[in-house]
């Protein structure tokens, strides 16, 4: 017994703070700085710090924040793009904090949020929850995606059938916009506290303890499902993830019906290796759907035309081959 009280008291004198957070940027230098002025500006009672992991961008990112923060951040330069999980466990190696915290540098944070996730974290009762996160919304107040499943096929379908296949103005009239209020209410009822699968790479926070345990982020997930997988791993040790009722951050994403053929393609490269590391007979089963999706999808765009032959026939070879496409900007 005194063994173990010895080893607790060792793991508190090791962290030198209470939160170490976590931004990985890349080419979004003003968006970034806003980030940071955010968290400085509406995060008190903590000790905390901020690092930025500049992923080797072209636009002046890594001098524009030496000027704006000096001594403030701390800035970690990457010579190479090494994606959001890459760039996130270079910033994790340099932590100091007991928790993490991994957010998007398209947020904006409000009302002391991060204060009331530590102080959630810090009570006994939930000891064994690993991860959480906060309700994610947009600068009007409605409710964007701040969590997800382990096999995320309802939003496939929205993202790769509905948006892909319908016309804009039904799509459209599929989308409902709820006010985070109303949402909190329908969601968490009395409760401050809910489990699920897993929370999005835009505002992770994370016990440290955990992280050593089970590892950071794999790093053949350039982009998408790196979160997924490693609180597959979090789960898998026994632990809870979930949302927290108290506090939301903004998250300035872009609600387009079409994205970037970079972006689609990533994501399904990235949903192929997530299955077939964490669900390899659904992979098995996966792969030629994915495969006659994209064929499908090529011929559909001679009417649609929602991306070129060329961008499809990239499409498809990248699902082929299990390989992101060249240049990855999204």
């Amino acid at each position: 017994m005194n063994q173990e009280i010895e080893l607790i008291e060792n793991n508190k004198m090791s962290y030198k703070k209470d939160v170490s957070i976590v931004l990985v940027n890349y080419n979004t230098k003003e968006i970034t700085s806003n980030c940071v002025k955010s968290i400085f500006e509406n995060t008190k009672g903590i000790n905390f710090e901020i690092i930025v992991v500049d992923n080797n961008s072209t636009d002046g990112s890594a001098q524009h924040f030496r000027k704006e923060f000096g001594e403030k951040i701390k800035l970690i330069e990457s010579k190479k793009n090494l994606g959001f999980g890459g760039g996130a466990n270079i910033g994790i190696k340099e932590s100091t904090g007991k928790y993490i915290l991994l957010l998007n540098t398209d947020t904006i944070i409000t009302d002391n949020t991060i204060k009331n996730i530590f102080d959630f974290m810090e009570e006994e009762k939930n000891q064994n929850i690993a991860v959480i996160g906060v309700l994610l919304t947009d600068e009007n107040g409605f409710v964007l995606q701040s969590h997800g499943e382990f096999l995320p096929f309802r939003a496939g379908i929205n993202e790769f059938v509905l948006k892909a296949f319908l016309p804009k103005r039904v799509n459209k009239s599929l989308l409902k916009n709820v006010k985070i209020e109303e949402y909190k209410e329908k969601l968490f009822g009395d409760r401050e506290f809910i489990e699920v699968d897993y929370i999005i790479g835009a505002d992770m926070f994370i016990r440290k303890s955990v992280i050593d345990e089970v590892g950071m982020f794999d790093e053949q997930f350039f982009m998408y499902f790196e979160e997924a997988d490693l609180q597959i791993r979090i789960r898998r040790k026994g632990y809870k993830i979930g949302l927290i009722k108290n506090g939301s951050i903004i998250h300035l994403e872009s609600k387009s019906f079409k994205v970037s053929n970079n972006k689609r393609t990533m994501k399904m490269v990235s949903f192929l290796k997530y299955l077939r590391k964490n669900f390899p007979i659904l992979y098995i089963l996966y792969k030629p759907f994915s495969i006659l999706y994209g064929l499908i999808k090529t011929f559909v765009d001679l009417i649609k035309k929602d991306y070129s032959f060329k961008e499809n026939l990239v499409f498809i070879k990248c699902i082929i081959n299990e390989t992101y496409p060249t240049g990855r900007v999204i």
